[in-house]
């Protein structure tokens, strides 16, 4: 599938004309080693996305998800626990609890698209909106650093590719809301 995209060099964007793949290549290339090294989602041993549907006055079906946590390994293991509305406000109940694997491959392009996600976006303090949930994604990465960013359920795209859709359709878990409430 061929899209406009965006190579990212070092704080300006250049258009590019190509495929999915030869942004990640682009990107890689672009990318200094100390940066990648250190804090690059590629060289991460695991990302964990925590999303939260609540927020004040959001009302749900005791049976509906409402925050939900997923771990991606880099060795392809997926993990997926779950917490329903069950009582109200804080007060879930047990939900889905998933285990299973991805390719090497998915998690390669996974873990890059976020690269070129996080390296491309907008730095800005984050601020909760009252009428919508959260995400907060943490990167675990090999020398044991910890970073963490948070936003809210309204959508995440990285050079034209939703985030969340890039990321449902290597990870074969139905229901995943990520950075977005949509399924």
């Amino acid at each position: 599938m061929k899209t406009d995209i965006f190579a990212f060099t070092r704080g300006r964007q250049q258009p590019q004309k190509g495929s999915i793949e030869e942004l990640m290549d682009r990107f890689e290339q672009d990318l200094a080693p100390e940066i990648a090294e250190n804090t690059s989602v590629e060289g991460a041993r695991a990302v964990s996305l925590e999303c939260d549907r609540e927020y004040p006055g959001a009302e749900f079906l005791p049976e509906d998800e409402v925050r939900q946590k997923l771990v991606i390994t880099r060795q392809g293991e997926v993990s997926l626990r779950s917490y329903t509305w069950n009582k109200g406000h804080r007060r879930g109940g047990i939900g889905r609890m998933l285990d299973t694997a991805v390719s090497p491959v998915a998690v390669k392009e996974i873990f890059r698209m976020l690269d070129v996600w996080n390296y491309g976006r907008a730095a800005q303090t984050w601020q909760p909106q009252k009428d919508c949930g959260t995400w907060t994604l943490r990167i675990l990465q090999g020398n044991d650093h910890q970073q963490m960013l948070r936003g809210n359920l309204t959508g995440a795209s990285a050079a034209g590719w939703d985030l969340s859709d890039f990321i449902r359709s290597r990870i074969p878990v139905h229901g995943l809301y990520l950075f977005d409430e949509r399924l």
